[in-house]
């Protein structure tokens, strides 16, 4: 059995890409919306492409939209937001998406959020009728905004509070999946349908967990799978191997267990000079190294590594090694 501690969604992406580092989303047609009003996005957006231009939002999954940009790389319109979402400064609006990809309505000069679940003002940082999910949240106002922090929450629907470090965790995992394919899918599903163990996923997010970073520990009667999306890691000889990696390395040793946790808990307590345990000489060269070299990795004759290696990028890595025939 496997659980999460974060719950982001899952959006559809028509394509991304990275500069210095930091990655963004054009989100298009195969934007994924849960009510009819914020569909209308879609067409929005597809009218927009329809006259040479485009629509570029940040990294998370309900993003705000900050600015609307020609295919000849003119901004017709630009946006900046208070941390409740009031526009301060705006040049030019061409279309009623603002904070959050929520429409703001001008109608009277009352500038309300349609937040699906209910109308919210930015200005106030209050909704105008309570909470629908109200009794999850008892020791808060039930017309508070994001808990009364945007900065770490948001509130896609108005239903319910979710931190954004979890969504772009979330986000960043699903690149994981996408970019070690068949290989991830075989060991996830393995933990995944494990009904005698349950594995846990925590998200390490720069700030460390209670249970350690990029390991498997048992804790409390289950397994925490704790996993550093920020960081790839150097090794000795200046080749960098992915985050990518560094997840499919920590899924191998939650599928062994999952698999046979005797034989699991025996490899780790036998020494090995060259890859700390038999465990992980098992895990290296049986799963990660196969998988390594199919993508064009570091393949790693050791378990040693000289530095993180920050990276919004979860794909990155760099080998010194001539380019191999598959």
């Amino acid at each position: 059995m496997l659980k999460h501690t974060t719950d982001g969604g899952e959006a559809e992406f028509l394509t991304k890409f990275y500069c210095d580092y930091k990655k963004y989303y054009i989100y298009l047609l195969k934007l994924t919306l849960t009510s009819e009003r914020m569909n209308i996005l879609r067409y929005i957006i597809a009218l927009l492409l329809l006259f040479g231009c485009i629509i570029s939002l940040s990294a998370a999954a309900v993003p705000n939209v900050r600015s609307v940009v020609r295919q000849d790389g003119a901004v017709v319109e630009s946006t900046d937001y208070y941390p409740y979402g009031t526009p301060f400064t705006t040049a030019n609006s061409v279309q009623p998406y603002k904070y959050g990809a929520k429409e703001l309505d001008r109608m009277h000069g009352l500038d309300l959020y349609d937040s699906q679940a209910r109308w919210y003002d930015s200005l106030l940082g209050r909704t105008s009728t309570i909470d629908p999910k109200a009794e999850k949240y008892y020791n808060l106002s039930p017309y508070l905004w994001c808990a009364g922090n945007p900065v770490i929450f948001i509130d896609p629907s108005g239903y319910i509070v979710e931190n954004c470090k979890d969504i772009n965790f979330n986000i960043k995992l699903k690149d994981v999946r996408e970019y070690i394919g068949d290989m991830f899918n075989q060991l996830y599903q393995t933990i995944k349908n494990d009904e005698k163990h349950t594995f846990v996923i925590e998200n390490y997010n720069g700030e460390g967990t209670v249970h350690g970073r990029d390991i498997v520990k048992y804790d409390n009667g289950k397994y925490y799978i704790c996993l550093d999306l920020d960081n790839a890691i150097e090794l000795e000889n200046g080749e960098v191997m992915s985050v990518a990696m560094k997840v499919l390395h920590e899924l191998g040793h939650a599928s062994s267990i999952s698999q046979d946790e005797d034989a699991y808990i025996q490899r780790v307590g036998i020494n090995d000079n060259q890859y700390h345990n038999m465990e992980d000489r098992r895990n290296i060269q049986e799963i990660e190294n196969k998988v390594a070299n199919e993508l064009q990795e570091p393949i790693r004759k050791d378990h040693k590594f000289k530095n993180y290696f920050p990276t919004n990028n979860v794909t990155y890595h760099k080998t010194n090694q001539p380019k191999r025939k598959q």
